[in-house]
């Protein structure tokens, strides 16, 4: 449904998720919007969810926010959120919100971001 764009059958099946799945629950429906390049469907996600780990959902809302405005937000690699909504868009094949992650992390060079892919355990993939 989030790849359709259909974010309000989503947020309905939001309510019935159990909280052991709810990050990764979370992270596949902002995946899925990225993967279709739609960034707003998932501002509309994210708006429309609570969850009790702030932090998570702020460093999700940071990244989504530089994807609908191109802004400059400093995203930190280093922090679980980052690594495995990483490795979930690498699993899916989603190139692009991979290399602007890295670019708001500060590796600009391509060296830089091949390194850091060849060298770390992302989460999400196995």
């Amino acid at each position: 449904m989030a790849r359709l764009g259909k974010i309000n059958h989503v947020l309905k099946v939001f309510d019935y998720i159990q909280d052991t799945a709810l990050d990764t629950f979370i992270l596949d429906v902002l995946i899925s919007c990225w993967c279709t390049n739609s960034p707003m469907a998932a501002s509309e996600f994210l708006q429309g969810i609570k969850h009790p780990d702030q932090e998570f959902l702020t460093t999700l809302r940071s990244f989504n926010d530089s994807l609908l405005t191109r802004s400059t937000n400093k995203i930190d690699i280093s922090h679980p959120t980052v690594t495995k909504l990483i490795g979930g868009l690498l699993t899916q094949k989603c190139w692009a919100p991979v290399i602007d992650i890295l670019n708001l992390s500060g590796l600009d060079s391509a060296l830089s971001k091949v390194a850091y892919l060849s060298n770390h355990q992302l989460g999400g993939i196995n």
